[in-house]
């Protein structure tokens, strides 16, 4: 797991929602992916869960504890390249009336071949589940790299419901099978920040929309150099600053929290992120001037600095 990845399934378990259905359908979700992903381990009274975030794990204890009063023994297994995180459940009444709440197994303790309905009756469970079973089966490439999001099982009727669930939210996932194992994933960016923002994972998606915007700016640098490449670069690192400013302001501020004046230069520049003071001033209503642009991007450094 990479350490992008990493923070990103730790800030969706800081995004629970505090409605009982939500946390089940998350819990259902999470355990139903770890299922379909062999990590759950069952000998004699004692059921296995694996994880390979340390977040993830604490969060499903968390869940189980809260709602079923279960007494768990969370693992660490150290290994070469990265450890897992396991957590150990004693076979019990009490946790067999778990799995059965949260559709895992039916009343007569075989196991579900899929999500039962009560479990995703409502869009905000259905956002739950996809979350829970992004913790146990999804990954995401380091944005730098590309844009690459996968969840991974050996369950191809666990992802064909995951698919259809993603759909709801105008994210369109695609198949392959990896050496017959089948794999659901996204690399349009577009999709990938969707997803994030449904995981609830806002501080990753800034990541990648700042990583984008950079590329897209070194790629238009990379067009405008054959023509005028010292002016250009001039004003694409002027609008570069410009931009890191408005990042800072967004993180530390808000950007709804700051004066009109200066949130109509702050659309103008993210809307055209590599055009000069000048041009912005065309695309203004009334022609505001280039100076009194600038003096509102110093307003905006001036502002962010003192906080």
């Amino acid at each position: 797991m990479n350490e992008f990845e990493n923070d990103v399934k730790t800030d969706i378990t800081r995004s629970m929602s505090n409605r009982t259905c939500c946390r089940r359908s998350l819990l259902s979700g999470m355990l139903w992916g770890a299922k379909s992903s062999g990590r759950v381990h069952m000998e004699d009274n004692l059921c296995s869960v694996g994880f390979d975030n340390a977040a993830s794990l604490k969060l499903m204890c968390h869940l189980i504890r809260e709602n079923y009063h279960i007494q768990l023994t969370p693992k660490i297994k150290k290994g070469s390249k990265k450890n897992h995180f396991m957590v150990q459940i004693m076979y019990a009444d009490r946790f067999n009336q778990a799995l059965n709440e949260i559709g895992l197994i039916d009343e007569s303790l075989g196991f579900l071949k899929k999500v039962p309905g009560r479990i995703t009756r409502s869009n905000c469970c259905r956002i739950s589940f996809i979350k829970g079973a992004f913790l146990s089966t999804g990954s995401i490439r380091e944005p730098s790299r590309g844009y690459y999001v996968e969840f991974r099982t050996f369950d191809e009727s666990f992802l064909v419901g995951l698919q259809e669930m993603l759909e709801r939210f105008q994210i369109s996932p695609h198949f392959f099978y990896d050496r017959s194992f089948p794999v659901l994933y996204i690399k349009e960016s577009d999709q990938i920040l969707s997803l994030l923002s449904l995981l609830g994972a806002y501080h990753d998606l800034l990541k990648i929309e700042d990583i984008k915007l950079i590329k897209e700016i070194k790629n238009e640098v990379n067009r405008a150099v054959n023509c005028d490449s010292y002016n250009t670069m001039r004003v694409v690192e002027a609008a570069q600053r410009q931009i890191a400013v408005i990042r800072k302001a967004e993180r530390r501020i808000g950007l709804y929290n700051l004066p009109q004046s200066i949130q109509d230069v702050i659309r103008l520049r993210l809307d055209h992120p590599i055009a000069s003071l000048k041009e912005l001033s065309h695309f203004t209503k009334n022609r505001v001037s280039k100076s009194t642009i600038n003096n509102r991007f110093k307003q905006l450094e001036k502002i962010v600095s003192n906080k």
